[in-house]
């Protein structure tokens, strides 16, 4: 209550001071009413002309008391009222340099900071971030600040982070904000704060601890600020976007009003989301284009990369490629920028497509693979050979692994039983195999105990051996790979492959030709790879006869002979191939060569399983002797 009557006498001294420092002292007392206590007396819009003017009077003759005060409230109304103002580059030299002060207290060193910190954040710079940070830090222990000061510094140092879509690093630090905002009944900080908090646990996938937290601040705070209903609908809205609720995020970004510039900056780039997701076209790029026009000009740059990505989206959903390729060069260019690319984490539901699309145009590709493996985007399909897949797992021709980009090197007998176990969950289907099938084929001749610990002790190594604690899963007694984390050949093949002469583009099953590099594990014997190893084998058969008729359709016949080749150099023995281009060869007047066809085929055979070319393929062979 003291606090309260004394932002009431910085209200009454506003109009009637006649001292410079006075007038400055009530407007700093005016702002802190808005953003600390929840109350709001007047609007203070007007009173930033006044202030430039006492600062192009005074700025020089300063005492270290004026400076504060006027600096401090000039810097907040640039932040959340203005985006500009003439001594902006004065006052970020000043913000700097004082909060080192060794003469002022440590509560004005504090609100230094966190407007220093403000501004770094919004202009998307962070040149000076680490030792303001750092600063913070040190003022925010026990017995340095006033319990006002501390929740101010822990709040500034939990904002950093947030913006930053740190949120697991940002949390502590709301919290703690939060139970001292409840303890001395700081309004405003326990309805910002608990924004804060909630959107944090929302972007960590903890949807009912967000909610938990708006209906503990709802009951504890009468929200009858607009700017605590600013923060209070901002975080309700973004909850009800993850949950899919477009409709009532919307509402809810709507249904508040506040004379925050900075704020109508954010949740015009909201509403431009919802719009979208919504259908609403037109609308979307109404909002997109409002927040862009308001953060014109002003140091309000860290929703830029948002912006363009919504405006990605849209072009990509309308199918105009163009616009769609111009506005992702945009985006990607925003996004080399840390703090700006942090608003991605908000429509990262939208990213699998659009870096697709960045990769496949070979468009800023060590950036997208930068923020693919920063925001943990997962892969649009299991198909996308290109994705930057933390492990990547070959087995056609022979065990390959990629490790976050880097080819893996085997050193030696120790790791063979390692590979073993990954060999057999992958030819078991990699998904859902038993554990007792694989100690089965593992260990046969190990009781059920001494087997099961011989695979958790293996199961470990390899973990380790891939570098990810979670690139293999042990659920209900059964074991797979993560497929989130994991690319593997075998199920590219089998997806790009399901129904070969269906509706696949010959794109897809030119990918589906690459991937296979010789029968599965090829160099392998043990019974369990050879169910999976067959199937793979003819389904790359019925794929080579059904690419080379696509490519004979289109008039490309230089590729199929290759082709044919190609398949015959993985698989000798296989007659269907052999059949397909002595056919194709004759088609072309080279009977000759398809007879040496035939004749590399009946060898093959009578080596390898000491039997001779089936009836088949004798028809084709005695109709090229009939026509030769």
């Amino acid at each position: 209550s003291q606090r309260k009557r004394r932002y009431g006498n910085g209200f009454i001294e506003m109009p009637i001071s006649k001292s410079d420092w006075g007038q400055c002292r009530a407007l700093t007392l005016l702002i802190g009413c808005d953003y600390g206590l929840g109350v709001s007396f007047l609007s203070i819009d007007p009173m930033f002309a006044p202030l430039e003017d006492l600062l192009q009077r005074r700025r020089d003759s300063f005492s270290i008391d004026e400076a504060v005060e006027a600096w401090i409230a000039y810097a907040s109304l640039i932040i959340m009222r203005t985006g500009h103002g003439r001594f902006l580059d004065q006052a970020i030299d000043w913000l700097f340099s004082q909060q080192f002060s060794s003469t002022l207290s440590s509560d004005s060193i504090c609100l230094i900071a966190l407007q220093s910190l403000h501004f770094q954040i919004w202009m998307a710079k962070e040149d000076k971030a680490e030792a303001t940070v750092a600063r913070l830090r040190e003022l925010a222990k026990p017995g340095n600040l006033s319990l006002y000061g501390l929740v101010d510094a822990l709040r500034a140092l939990g904002y950093w982070f947030f913006w930053d879509a740190d949120y697991k690093t940002c949390l502590p630090f709301y919290e703690r904000a939060s139970q001292y905002g409840k303890q001395y009944r700081f309004d405003g900080q326990i309805v910002a704060c608990g924004a804060y908090r909630a959107i944090s646990l929302c972007q960590l996938g903890r949807m009912s601890d967000a909610q938990a937290v708006l209906d503990d601040v709802n009951a504890e705070v009468p929200i009858r600020n607009p700017i605590s209903e600013m923060y209070f609908c901002w975080a309700s809205a973004h909850l009800a976007a993850r949950k899919g609720e477009y409709l009532l995020a919307l509402r809810l970004e709507e249904g508040h009003e506040t004379s925050l510039k900075i704020a109508e900056v954010i949740c015009e780039a909201r509403r431009a989301a919802y719009s979208l997701e919504l259908g609403q076209t037109s609308e979307a790029l109404q909002h997109l284009t409002r927040s862009r026009q308001l953060s014109k000009g002003t140091i309000w740059r860290s929703m830029d990369c948002f912006c363009e990505c919504v405006e990605v989206e849209i072009y990509l959903r309308t199918d105009d490629k163009v616009k769609a390729t111009t506005a992702l060069i945009a985006m990607l260019n925003e996004a080399k920028v840390p703090r700006k690319a942090a608003m991605l984490a908000w429509i990262d539901n939208w990213l699998p497509r659009q870096f697709a699309v960045a990769i496949e145009k070979g468009i800023e590709l060590e950036t997208v693979h930068h923020l693919i493996r920063r925001f943990n985007v997962l892969a649009d399909s299991p198909t996308n050979n290109d994705w930057p897949w933390p492990i990547k797992i070959r087995g056609f021709g022979e065990l390959k692994i990629e490790i976050d980009g880097e080819p893996f090197e085997s050193k030696g007998k120790a790791q063979h039983k390692l590979f073993q176990l990954l060999r057999l969950i992958i030819a078991s289907g990699s998904q859902d195999i038993s554990v007792d099938e694989i100690c089965e084929w593992l260990w046969p001749d190990a009781d059920g105990d001494v087997a099961a610990g011989n695979l958790r002790t293996s199961l470990h190594r390899l973990r380790k051996l891939l570098r990810h604690d979670d690139a293999i899963i042990v659920q209900d007694n059964k074991i797979s790979l993560n497929d989130r984390l994991c690319w593997l050949d075998v199920r590219a093949f089998e997806h790009l492959t399901s129904e070969v002469g269906g509706d696949q583009t010959t794109r897809q099953l030119e990918k589906a030709v690459q991937l296979y590099q010789g029968h599965l594990f090829k160099n392998e014997s043990h019974p369990w790879v050879f169910p999976l190893r067959d199937r793979m084998r003819k389904r790359f058969q019925r794929l080579v006869v059904g690419l080379a008729k696509t490519w004979k359709m289109s008039g490309s016949t230089d590729k199929v002979e290759a082709l044919y080749f190609q398949a015959m150099e993985f698989d000798d023995c296989a007659e269907t191939i052999y059949r397909q281009l002595m056919v194709h060869l004759e088609a072309q007047g080279r009977g000759t060569e398809a007879l040496e066809v035939y004749r590399r085929c009946e060898k093959s055979l009578q080596d390898k399983l000491g039997t001779k070319p089936s009836p088949e393929t004798r028809m084709v062979y005695e109709a090229l002797l009939s026509n030769q």
